[in-house]
């Protein structure tokens, strides 16, 4: 076949063409790799045509894998991020994605999400998208992050909608302690008040602006926004903007207490209670044109606010303000009333034996009888908190457990109107048949505080912690309020066995001990008329473990979720360990004639081991202390040479040793009648600031705003 030059010249053109340009039928039929056989006379097209099909497709690959080799991460990443964004143009499912991606909570989750939603920007209105990213970065109270985001978000020519600045907002007052955040909030709403600005504010905007402004005590903004505000229409104020206005208020005062001199704070108090009183002339000028409606927060907002006046008047009408707008009858004759001088009266006690042993329960149960019909002689015409006319029923505030607690809060004074208004409001036969709460049984725990009232306190937190009561459960609060109510209740002699039982429910129910608790029921017992080593060694015996759990407390446990204010902890827990000292000291005094040595030895040694844990630095650090010993170490100095100096000879007296015990000498050792007391201060200097130099406070019943409760 191939003899002459012409036919061979024929057949290596056919298959030069193959080769340069192959088929495409060949590239994907022949595929299998086959040897190239000429025999003499014979030839295969198909045979050649796969041959070189396998090498074209192997060089493919090779190549393909050299380049995925030589791709760098961030590649990678920008590649699969570009599959990601071609299924995610609906701005709906990039919302979604995006807050999936927010909620996994870590900062590589955030950085995808940021890209997402920036790569998308040019495409899809994602503004839903950069609100979740802001509202992510306000909860990580990174405030600087977030208004980045909202300006950012403004220059990629996305629109900010109405939701973007509620949650910028609602950011700033939930991060209000930052330094800029109310002048950040202010000029973001004055933006919105320009005549170019897109978005509107509503009245939703401005009450988040004045919750901003509020807490954080800026009152002159708060009156620059109100006064802005039109009489009526969409941006008029309502219930909400009058109560952020009363809460302000008190929080003005709130913090004048704690901050400012006497003369200023009651000043402040007066001119706080009036602004109050003349707001509320305005809300209910609305109420009865219906251009406003009042409810439950409104109405104690303005109640708490009169009840910081601190005076009869303001407290009195705290219960006209409740019988006005709500319907609540008094249970009291109002001030200037004849009635009133008798009804202010406490019923006398009882003759019962049994009932008198127990002190001065004269609140008999948790459910008081039933309360009395309302005898107010101010009509709403007359009365400078009632509406110009008296509003129908339906529109009548719903009381519940916050008008509860106003109104305990407001005759905590008055026992036995308190015990009517209670019994009115809980009873399940009433038309309010309200279910009291934690914060109720707070303000019930403080009114049988003050009429010493310790059993009944006793057999309430019994209740709470069996799960009797319903809505409620045992908090340290009111351990606390309850072994107070034990301290002023001190003449009952059945009052320690009630601070016992507290103690215990205290140590059995609670996941950690509170150690001025502990420490009131020490005290309690160490200086009572009547004290009994017997008694002084249970108890020690008894809040043993609860000290044990609050120094593990402070070595091991959480800073964040278990101890967040570690110092005043400390300091409680180094009172309690002084005061058990003082303890020890005093039961081996009453009992050294009963006691055995072996026994003297025992709680000696448990003496000294308190000790050495009194005078340890490690619990925090010299530089944190340094500066409260110099303030008080010299109390301790004069306090230690009174105690020294005290009885003579050996500085034996009960304060020199107490006085040792708290800022003493860390070895044991007992110095002589001057050096003991001067030892004693010197070494309170350092360790003495704890209690206040080792000075001892006296009766506790004597000293009862030092257990007082908020």
């Amino acid at each position: 076949m191939l003899e002459c030059h012409a036919c061979i010249r024929r057949h290596v053109r056919i298959v030069f063409v193959d080769i340069l340009n192959p088929s495409p039928l060949s590239l994907l039929y022949h595929r299998q790799r086959r040897p190239l056989i000429l025999h003499r006379g014979t030839y295969s097209p198909d045979t050649h045509r796969s041959i070189q099909t396998d090498q074209r497709i192997s060089q493919l690959k090779h190549e393909s894998n050299s380049t995925s080799a030589t791709l760098s991460p961030d590649h990678r990443r920008d590649r699969a991020l570009e599959e990601e964004l071609r299924w995610l143009g609906d701005p709906r499912k990039l919302a979604e994605h995006t807050l999936s991606l927010l909620q996994r909570n870590n900062e590589e989750s955030l950085l995808k999400a940021l890209q997402i939603v920036r790569a998308s920007s040019k495409d899809v209105d994602c503004v839903v998208s950069w609100n979740h990213l802001v509202e992510y970065e306000m909860l990580k109270q990174r405030v600087k992050n977030a208004v980045k985001l909202y300006h950012e978000m403004k220059k990629r020519a996305i629109q900010p909608n109405a939701q973007t600045f509620t949650t910028l907002f609602q950011g700033f007052a939930r991060n209000h302690k930052f330094p800029t955040a109310a002048s950040q909030a202010i000029a973001i709403y004055d933006s919105m008040l320009r005549e170019n600005s897109a978005v509107r504010p509503n009245i939703i905007h401005t009450n988040a602006v004045l919750k901003v402004c509020a807490l954080s005590g800026n009152l002159d903004a708060i009156y620059d926004i109100a006064a802005r505000l039109p009489e009526k229409g969409a941006g008029a104020p309502d219930n909400v903007t009058f109560t952020t206005i009363l809460n302000a208020l008190r929080y003005k005062v709130g913090r004048s207490l704690r901050t400012g001199a006497p003369p200023e704070v009651a000043t402040m108090q007066r001119g706080a209670v009036e602004q109050g009183r003349r707001l509320w002339q305005d809300v209910m000028a609305r109420w009865v044109k219906r251009d406003v409606v009042v409810d439950e927060d409104l109405v104690c907002a303005m109640g708490r606010l009169l009840l910081t006046g601190n005076n009869r008047r303001d407290a009195d009408d705290v219960l006209s303000l409740a019988e006005f707008t709500m319907g609540i009858p008094r249970q009291i004759p109002p001030l200037g009333d004849p009635r009133r001088r008798l009804a202010e009266q406490p019923p006398p006690l009882r003759a019962d034996p049994e009932d008198s042993i127990d002190g001065n329960d004269d609140l008999q149960s948790l459910m008081p009888p039933p309360a009395q019909p309302s005898s107010n002689t101010n009509t709403p015409q007359t009365h400078p908190l009632a509406p110009p006319s008296a509003p129908a029923a339906q529109h009548l505030a719903r009381p519940s457990n916050n008008t509860l607690s106003l109104l305990l809060s407001a005759t905590l004074q008055l026992s036995s109107t308190a015990q009517r208004y209670w019994g009115l409001l809980t009873s399940p036969t009433s038309t309010y048949n309200i279910t009291p709460d934690n914060e109720n049984y707070f303000e019930y725990l403080r009114l049988l505080r003050k009429r010493r009232s310790s059993r009944l306190a006793t057999s309430l937190l019994e209740e709470i912690a069996t799960g009797a009561l319903p809505n409620c459960s045992l908090e340290t609060k009111m351990c606390k309020i309850a072994m107070s109510c034990c301290v002023r209740d001190g003449k009952n002699p059945n009052a320690q066995a009630h601070a016992e039982r507290i103690t215990q429910l205290m140590l059995s129910r609670l996941e950690s001990p509170d150690a001025s608790t502990l420490l009131m029921h020490l005290q309690l017992v160490v200086y009572t008329p009547e004290r009994d080593w017997r008694l002084i060694l249970h108890t020690l015996q008894l809040i043993a473990p609860g000290l044990r759990n609050l120094r593990s407390l402070i070595t091991f446990g959480d800073e964040d979720d278990v101890v967040s204010d570690k110092y005043r902890i400390q300091v409680q827990v180094k009172n309690l360990v002084a005061e058990m000292i003082h303890g020890y000291e005093i039961m081996l005094q009453l009992g050294r004639e009963e006691l055995s040595s072996a026994e003297k030895s025992k709680w000696k040694t448990e003496i000294y081991a308190l000790r050495t844990y009194l005078g340890r630095d490690h619990l925090w650090s010299r530089n944190e202390a340094r500066s409260k010993i110099k303030k008080r170490g010299n109390t301790g100095m004069e306090t230690g040479g009174r105690g020294g100096e005290g009885e003579g000879a050996e500085g034996r007296s009960e304060e020199g040793r107490r006085s040792l015990a708290v800022g003493g000498k860390r070895d044991g050792r007992k110095g002589r009648a001057g050096e003991g007391g001067r030892a004693g201060g010197k070494r309170g200097e350092r360790t003495g600031f704890l209690t206040e130099g080792g000075r001892e406070r006296g009766s506790p019943r004597q000293n009862l705003d030092y257990y007082d409760v908020e």
